[in-house]
């Protein structure tokens, strides 16, 4: 509630920026791209996606007609659009964003590199959303591949990507092959967040949903 009403507030200066900037700097400044992309933000951190959608729009295609579609700031808001219309359930206009974000991003910055890691994730979530499971594993399998590799089993992300792999393969119905890997996530999580934070209490859930689909009751009692 609190962030609510701090977003609330700010968004009046947000809007006074943007009209201030286009007035002054004009529409194409890279400012004034910047107040587009802000109060798109915080539209949509306030829940009020269709209003933030137009100014994603417009800044996306200011930046790649003044920067060029592979520039890092115009695949920044290609990322938020394709995450804007996920949000929205708006899949189908989702898609071609996050497959054109992840492919620009490997080839320019490298499969390693923490952005192109998010576009993974995020394509590999949004497979899973529309059904497309098979597609969406190698996607969820490569970025958890990386992660462990480049920064180590204990790192939050890590853990978060074991997880969100564990999960689709329950969802698949593999859950002999799930099992291990949500329980390593739920005893990193343990390790790294402790006991009590809501990541781990998730991942607890997830553990005990796959060994009561297994059959294994008293251990997920245990």
């Amino acid at each position: 509630l609190s962030a609510s009403r701090e977003y609330d507030a700010a968004l009046s200066l947000y809007e006074e920026a943007l009209e201030g900037r286009r007035r002054v700097l004009g529409d194409d400044h890279p400012e004034t791209i910047n107040s587009l992309v802000s109060l798109g933000i915080v539209l949509d951190k306030l829940a009020r996606s269709e209003e933030a959608l137009p100014y994603f729009v417009e800044a996306l295609e200011r930046r790649s007609r003044l920067l060029g579609e592979e520039h890092y700031d115009t695949l920044k808001v290609l990322n938020l659009l394709g995450r804007q219309y996920f949000r929205m359930g708006r899949f189908g206009e989702a898609l071609p964003l996050f497959e054109q974000t992840l492919e620009v991003r490997r080839r320019v910055l490298g499969s390693e590199h923490p952005d192109t890691l998010v576009s993974m994730s995020n394509l590999g979530a949004l497979l899973r959303s529309m059904g497309r499971l098979n597609e969406a594993l190698p996607y969820v399998q490569e970025s958890l591949e990386i992660r462990r590799r480049v920064m180590g089993s204990d790192d939050p992300n890590t853990l978060t990507s074991m997880n969100i792999m564990g999960s689709l393969l329950t969802k698949m119905g593999r859950q002999d092959e799930a099992l291990p890997l949500l329980t390593e996530a739920l005893a990193g999580k343990r390790r790294v967040l402790g006991n009590d934070n809501a990541s781990t209490l998730t991942s607890i859930s997830n553990v005990c949903q796959v060994l009561n689909e297994l059959g294994r009751f008293e251990e997920a009692l245990t």
